[in-house]
């Protein structure tokens, strides 16, 4: 009989010395932090396995991590690269020639390497060039539709992806299965909630790998909240509590804790409100930013609170004048697909959407996005 995808997972990881967790790159997400979900989950998923005496490494190209997520442990040691080879190796036969002399130059991203002979002529016949072994045995990518969305992680190591095994874990259905092994269960509300269905019976989960899948959930099902949150969820994460997790720790860091910048700018959120039947809208200017001290990538924070403050049904969105001068948006929806094809959005319910608006004034792009909504919902 076959091994269930769960049971792959486990062989595989067991089997494995060297292992690479990969999420998607930040450039996929409008240049906004990588999920906390996919952050928390790696974080535990690498602490699972250096328990095993293991290495793993953790990487995503471009990554920041969000200032609400720094209290999780070993955060600040994901990487934005790796080296995906062993020390490479360049041997050159010499016993014709003999070596009088060896020296090397780099010039701009060219190395250049001088050879002098004693004696004859050094031919390039006798040069022999090894890129050493692969660092990696095993590859996990989390939370990530498209191998594509690695960006430069996947373009700069494309020999490493097109040669070791890929594990593919989410829970998101656009998921185009790009793993040997392809762990996408739609059912449950995050990848914590997968990893822990997986895994969590190891012997070695402590309180940081739990307090660190609890942190997924939490953040995926906007503190069980979203209905996403099924009877399986509250039950893995009742189970999670129950060994140690400290679920309010976690909230007040992710949720509670807010630098002013973000609460003057919520204020001036709150203060362009306007509801068009189920859409909630607000408008923020370059101003409102500079007034307030925030940047961009707090704009998630606020539609969070904006959705934790409204029913279910409704569709939240931010317009606002980004940094480089252009008309942006942020659209949120707990339970509605939205796809406009004129603007070239495809919005998957319970994600949040990051618009390109081709206007220069906000109020048109406002009226114009508006009306696209309430027609494609």
């Amino acid at each position: 009989m076959p091994l269930s995808p769960k049971q792959q997972i486990i062989h595989s990881i067991k089997k494995s010395e060297n292992i690479l967790i990969a999420f998607k790159d930040i450039k996929y997400g409008n240049g906004y932090p990588a999920g906390a979900d996919a952050i928390a989950s790696a974080l535990a998923l690498q602490k699972i396995i250096t328990k095993n005496n293991k290495t793993a490494d953790i990487a995503s190209s471009n990554f920041s991590l969000p200032k609400n997520l720094a209290f999780l442990p070993s955060a600040d040691k994901i990487k934005n690269s790796i080296v995906s080879s062993k020390e490479s190796s360049i041997s050159i036969n010499i016993k014709n020639s003999g070596l009088k002399n060896f020296s090397y130059k780099i010039d701009g991203d060219l190395l250049n390497i001088f050879l002098s002979p004693k004696f004859g002529n050094l031919s390039l016949n006798n040069l022999k060039v090894d890129n050493g072994s692969l660092r990696y045995d095993l590859i996990i990518v989390l939370d990530t539709p498209d191998i594509a969305q690695l960006g430069d992680l996947y373009i700069n190591n494309k020999t490493l992806f097109d040669n070791v095994p890929i594990i593919n874990i989410d829970h998101q259905p656009q998921n185009d299965g790009f793993g040997e092994i392809n762990m996408i269960d739609i059912k449950s509300s995050s990848v914590a909630e997968i990893i822990w269905n997986v895994l969590g019976n190891s012997k070695n989960m402590d309180e940081e790998i739990i307090n660190c899948l609890l942190a997924g959930i939490i953040s995926k099902t906007k503190n069980f909240r979203r209905a996403n949150t099924g009877t399986k969820t509250l039950e893995a994460a009742g189970k999670m509590i129950e060994l140690g997790a400290n679920r309010h720790e976690i909230v007040e860091m992710m949720y509670r804790t807010k630098a002013i910048e973000t609460l003057k700018l919520w204020g001036r959120t709150l203060a362009r409100l306007k509801q068009n039947e189920n859409i909630i809208c607000s408008i923020l200017t370059r101003d409102d930013f500079i007034h307030s001290g925030a940047e961009e990538n707090v704009l998630p924070d606020v539609i969070h609170e904006l959705m934790s403050n409204s029913p279910a049904n409704d569709t939240i969105v931010i317009i606002f004048e980004a940094i480089d001068g252009k008309i942006k948006a942020l659209m949120y929806s707990e339970t509605k697909n939205i796809k406009i094809e004129s603007l070239g959005v495809e919005h998957f319910s319970g994600q949040l959407a990051h618009i390109d608006l081709p206007y220069k004034n906000i109020i048109e792009a406002e009226k114009i996005l508006i009306e696209e909504i309430k027609i494609n919902i």
